[in-house]
């Protein structure tokens, strides 16, 4: 495939590649592989609280290390597990505090909208199930003692994004010195198809042709990529 791309439109010369050196923030990739996925299955209802667990042994170690309160701790992940943390660190009345780089008026509509998530989850906010939900979790469901036992601030908290809104280009996060990206984007079937067929057409266009897919998902099914 790239010795397609690097070829001209009639293959008569080979494309010219250009090295330009540009200064850049230190960069350290580090990507964990525990056997874990950490995808749909992961979300729901029964396994939340074990997933729960195992992204806060993740956080709070790198919070600890950077030092309690800096804020400089960006994430990137679900939205269920985002607006659990909030709701179980911040609580109702601070959410909007963590959301001052919005207006007043749409950090009380982001708020409102966590208490809606949760309530149509079956843990509405302070009811018997949210307390359940909180020990599944071992996080108290005080926020401030819970906060207090993780060695986390509301900064950490307000840093916490996920996919499909804080996957753009914004500034919240221009003075973090890390990036935690937990999990994947959860997709529907039909944006998965339009971008394999995307694909699909470029590469057909430098001579390599991929298997039509019509979207349907089987188990075990295979399809060609090209790498």
């Amino acid at each position: 495939a790239i010795s397609q791309f690097q070829g001209g439109k009639n293959r008569e010369k080979k494309g010219t590649i250009i090295d330009v050196p540009v200064s850049q923030p230190f960069l350290k990739i580090i990507q964990i592989l525990d056997g874990n996925k950490h995808g749909r299955a992961a979300l729901g209802n029964k396994a939340m609280p074990r997933e729960i667990k195992k992204f806060m042994s993740v956080w709070s170690k790198k919070i600890a290390i950077k030092g309690k309160g800096s804020g400089n701790i960006a994430v990137l992940t679900h939205l269920p597990i985002r607006y659990l943390l909030t709701a179980a660190f911040a609580g109702p009345e601070e959410v909007p505090a963590l959301l001052q780089y919005m207006d007043e008026e749409k950090a009380a509509a982001m708020a409102s909208k966590i208490l809606k998530w949760l309530d149509n989850r079956g843990w509405k906010y302070d009811s018997p199930e949210w307390h359940k939900l909180m020990k599944d979790m071992d996080i108290p469901s005080n926020p401030v003692e819970a906060r207090e036992k993780y060695g986390i601030t509301l900064e950490d908290v307000a840093m916490l994004g996920h996919w499909g809104n804080d996957d753009r280009g914004h500034n919240r996060w221009e003075n973090a010195s890390e990036l935690i990206i937990w999990g994947a984007p959860l997709k529907n079937p039909q944006e998965y198809q339009i971008e394999y067929h995307i694909h699909r057409a470029i590469m057909k266009k430098h001579g390599i042709e991929l298997e039509y897919w019509d979207g349907s998902v089987e188990k075990d099914q295979t399809i060609a990529t090209n790498g």
